[in-house]
């Protein structure tokens, strides 16, 4: 998986205007995407101006692929053009599901267990 998380800094009191903007453009515009998995906005407790956009995507491919289309061109529109509104992008790839741990966790207690014996 491929996690691409957008911070998003707005106008004082205009938090409420970013949730509209993403529940009526760019969620279904980031759901009509091929590859993606989901999406959240997820805003700041103690700081009522801040959020995130948290986008996962099936692969970095998949995710490239967005980035270079005009879809993704009117959302970062979208963000970037209200006045005192700031985004700051990063992208992670996910390496290790929870899954995936629980069985490596099961697997170092097995091999504990069988040492100590």
């Amino acid at each position: 998986m491929f996690v691409h998380i957008t911070s998003i800094r707005v106008a004082l009191g205009e938090i409420i205007k970013l949730r509209a903007i993403m529940a009526d453009n760019i969620l279904p515009l980031v759901y009509q995407q091929p590859g993606i998995l989901r999406a959240y906005l997820v805003e700041q407790v103690d700081d009522a101006e801040h959020a995130q956009l948290i986008l996962v995507w099936d692969t970095q491919a998949m995710h490239e692929r967005f980035r270079n289309s005009r879809a993704a061109e009117q959302l970062f529109q979208m963000l970037n053009t209200r006045p005192g509104w700031h985004t700051q992008s990063q992208s992670y790839v996910a390496r290790l599901r929870h899954e995936e741990a629980t069985r490596e966790v099961a697997v170092l207690g097995e091999q504990i267990v069988e040492s100590g014996e």
